[in-house]
């Protein structure tokens, strides 16, 4: 009844919910014999979609939530340069103050005022750039690795019988994602 009720307001306001791309549910029960289902969605207007015709709603990982997240995402659209991310936790990392040191006193530029101190940080920028792709411990990395190992092993508990063993290892994986969000956050 309840669900009836829902999907007659969709089709009175001429909502339209896209397709689920890259999983079928968007939420389950952390109990031993799961229940999923399909909680959550975007639901969007026909002339917001007849302008982004390469719209597209996609799982994303579930991480520590037992809802998954969804993204809503434009195919081919160049939105520019990603945007430089400074995580606090860098300036404890070993070498880090070094690499401050070493690329502040290396350049020397000749031009007075806010011009000066402009190319230096934007050369700052750059070092710790490089610096962070080179570094073995991208926590980064490691947390999307994680997200992406426990998003496999939902899906495969999703679909599998053997779901007591495929639980024990996301609740182990959890585990381990919750120590790596904790150095992130640092």
């Amino acid at each position: 009844m309840a669900m009836d009720c829902f999907s007659e307001f969709i089709e009175n306001l001429g909502l339209i919910d896209l397709p689920l791309i890259e999983g079928k549910f968007t939420w389950s029960s952390n109990r031993t014999t799961p229940t999923c289902s399909r909680l959550d969605r975007f639901l969007l207007a026909a002339e917001f979609v007849s302008k982004f015709p390469n719209l597209r709603q996609k799982v994303g990982p579930k991480s520590l939530s037992d809802h998954n997240l969804i993204l809503l995402e434009v195919e081919e659209v160049n939105w520019g340069p990603k945007p430089f991310k400074f995580f606090n936790y860098w300036m404890e990392e070993d070498g880090y103050s070094q690499l401050i040191e070493d690329q502040w006193g290396k350049l020397q530029v000749t031009m007075a005022g806010s011009n000066n101190l402009w190319k230096k940080f934007r050369s700052l920028k750059e070092a710790i750039k490089e610096w962070h792709k080179l570094k073995e411990n991208n926590e980064s990395a490691k947390i999307t690795e994680m997200e992406k190992e426990i998003q496999d092993f939902e899906d495969m508990y999703e679909s599998e019988r053997d779901w007591q063993n495929t639980r024990n290892t996301i609740v182990t994986k959890k585990e381990e994602l919750w120590v790596l969000y904790r150095v992130e956050e640092r």
